[in-house]
């Protein structure tokens, strides 16, 4: 019986030097081997129902961009699980040996007051040098902090020594209404960035209609809809007495992610009372019913 190849995965500690590098960044982090979905993650305290509205980190090399960056709900402590929604940023980059940063459009929250930023790293293509052309890495920081981990494929990982700190630097703010929450977002984080690096749409793997969120709402919800191919949609919403309020969907919708916006007002208009509605759809031949509280 064959045995499979063991893949080793190796974090270094690079040295900088003060005279090219800020002083309170005293390490690069250094993966190796890089493979075809290498990444490292570091966890985000959201305690408190804190939002997310951006980060920074000690960037490397200018030349070299990040494919992905992603960000997902995690419990502190424990490995992140990528095959999940959350929110995918595309080719993140920054100034040699600088702090680079993303703002989000808009802010995000977790259903368990943790996430974790997982940088996805060029495939196949490693640190060498520190700066310019040096290529892809990450500042460390000589403290104890949130802790990091290491992934070859995205799917195994190991935790990187707890007395160091990744550079990265959470940008939050206090918790808002109608926030959106990683977990209910679009599908599988892993599928989203390899349809980025492919210059794809993405196309979930299975057919669903998620909860709406928020649920109550004033005076605004988002119904998110998820198909695996193109079919025909009908989605209408009624109040509890089985009246028509609301035809939200009435057509044929290509395969992807969808979502469909209620404002809170009917067909014609005019804002409804605050109570509790459902939405009944048929999403090609299955039936799905959802129900929703709207409280002014």
């Amino acid at each position: 019986m064959s045995k499979k190849p063991v893949i080793v995965l190796l974090a270094l500690l690079l040295l900088t030097s003060t005279a090219r590098a800020q002083p309170d960044v005293p390490g690069m982090l250094k993966i190796y081997p890089v493979g075809e979905q290498t990444c490292v993650a570091v966890g985000i305290d959201l305690v408190g129902g804190l939002t997310l509205t951006g980060l920074s980190w000690f960037h490397n090399d200018e030349t070299v961009s990040f494919p992905s960056l992603l960000i997902v709900e995690g419990t502190h402590g424990e490995s992140p699980i990528l095959d999940q929604p959350g929110l995918v940023l595309a080719e993140v980059t920054g100034e040699a040996l600088a702090w680079g940063e993303v703002t989000l459009l808009e802010a995000v929250s977790s259903s368990t007051d943790y996430a974790y930023a997982v940088f996805l790293y060029p495939a196949n293509q490693e640190i060498s040098d520190l700066g310019s052309g040096g290529g892809p890495g990450i500042g460390l920081l000589g403290e104890v902090g949130e802790p990091i981990f290491l992934s070859h494929e995205g799917t195994t990982w190991i935790q990187f020594d707890s007395a160091y700190r990744l550079a990265v630097e959470p940008e939050t703010s206090a918790a808002k209404s109608g926030v959106r929450v990683l977990s209910e977002m679009r599908g599988s984080v892993l599928e989203a960035a390899a349809s980025v690096a492919n210059n794809e749409p993405p196309v979930p793997k299975r057919t669903r209609l998620r909860a709406p969120a928020p649920n109550p709402f004033n005076p605004r919800t988002v119904l998110r809809l998820e198909l695996s191919k193109d079919m025909h949609v009908e989605m209408k919403l009624y109040n509890l007495a089985g009246r028509l309020v609301k035809t939200l969907v009435h057509e044929h919708l290509p395969a992807g992610f969808h979502e469909i916006v209620w404002e809170g007002r009917d067909n014609r208009g005019r804002a409804v009372s605050s109570g509790k509605y459902f939405v009944r759809a048929e999403i090609g031949k299955e039936r799905v019913t959802k129900g929703l509280t709207l409280v002014r």
